[in-house]
């Protein structure tokens, strides 16, 4: 299976969804789909972050 912020970040989509078109709650909607771009760049974010500082510090000679 992928990722669980990923698959986290689908469930907040079609939650948002629902909210928005099924209940009427546009308002809810909104607000709970905005998790997902949030929640997102700050996990890829990370990730990157993370896998260059390993490039560099790896390069330089450093070790874990």
């Amino acid at each position: 299976m992928g990722d669980p912020i990923t698959a986290a970040a689908a469930m907040s989509v079609v939650y948002s969804w629902y909210n928005f078109y099924v209940k009427g709650d546009k308002e809810t909607g909104i607000f709970v789909v905005l998790w997902v771009p949030t929640r997102l760049g700050g996990y890829f974010g990370e990730q990157y972050t993370r896998t260059t500082l390993s490039r560099h510090t790896t390069a330089l000679g450093f070790s874990r």
